[in-house]
């Protein structure tokens, strides 16, 4: 006995995206930073102010920062083999969302992300979040169910012309999937940008601090970048610069 079920559009979406990143040189670092005064700060606030900030669209606030810092880290290379850096940043966030009683992955892009504020990002990702509504049009619905040995072609254009690549896909990758877990983990995603980031999971752990035992809750990060564009030593620095900007960012909440 078995049931049979439909390949449903998104992940057809999915799975061209897995394709194409598939041969993206990425080179990973694996990060973790303790999150128990940023989760504290931002709960108090939320009280205070009545407000629904999450803490998840803080850190992509503060991932586009980082990003924005050093805007060569977003690069596109055309087919002449040149770098176009771009000044606005586009983020792609893929958002589960019910739609017709379903949990599925919808790809949100956040538009000139540098140059919003952090509640302005958090009323987009929650407008869109709530919606009931798919962003994949008829004509995307139908490119998506053509066979992909003829939307291969059309990739490969489109991966090649910044501008079109920039406006399909963004400019930088950000996911948040793995926030639901409550053991140590980091993911290892396939985007098809120059940078990325996949925030993991939360584990409580103890922490020794003046001779005290503490307990802290710590969040598990992945940054990815492409090897061809960025040198691996990037990633070290972009770990470093993201945990400032998070402390830096943080005194908005005081």
């Amino acid at each position: 006995m078995y049931t049979i079920k439909p390949f449903s559009i998104n992940r057809v979406m999915v799975e061209d995206a897995n394709k194409l990143g598939q041969k993206i040189p990425f080179v990973y670092v694996l990060a973790e930073i303790d999150i128990t005064g940023v989760k504290k700060k931002i709960k108090d606030y939320n009280q205070i102010n009545n407000s629904q900030l999450t803490l998840n669209n803080f850190f992509l606030y503060c991932f586009s920062k980082t990003v924005a810092d050093k805007k060569d880290l977003h690069a596109i290379k055309n087919w002449k083999n040149q770098l176009i850096v771009f000044d606005d940043i586009d983020v792609f966030f893929p958002i589960e969302k019910n739609i017709n009683n379903q949990k599925v992955i919808q790809p949100l892009i956040l538009k000139a992300i540098n140059k919003k504020s952090i509640f302005q990002i958090n009323t987009e990702i929650e407008s869109f979040r709530i919606s009931d509504h798919t962003n994949i049009n008829k004509s995307q619905y139908y490119f998506l169910k053509l066979p992909y040995f003829i939307k291969k072609y059309f990739y490969s254009i489109w991966m090649k012309i910044p501008k079109m690549r920039k406006g399909i896909f963004g400019t930088a990758y950000y996911s948040a999937g793995g926030m639901f877990g409550t053991s140590k983990g980091w993911g290892f995603p396939i985007p098809i940008h120059s940078v990325g980031m996949f925030l993991g999971s939360f584990s409580k752990v103890e922490k020794i601090e003046k001779g005290d035992i503490k307990n802290v809750e710590i969040l598990t990060f992945t940054v990815i970048m492409d090897h061809s564009i960025n040198d691996g030593a990037e990633l070290g620095r972009f770990v470093h610069n993201f945990k400032k900007n998070i402390d830096l960012h943080l005194k908005m909440f005081n």
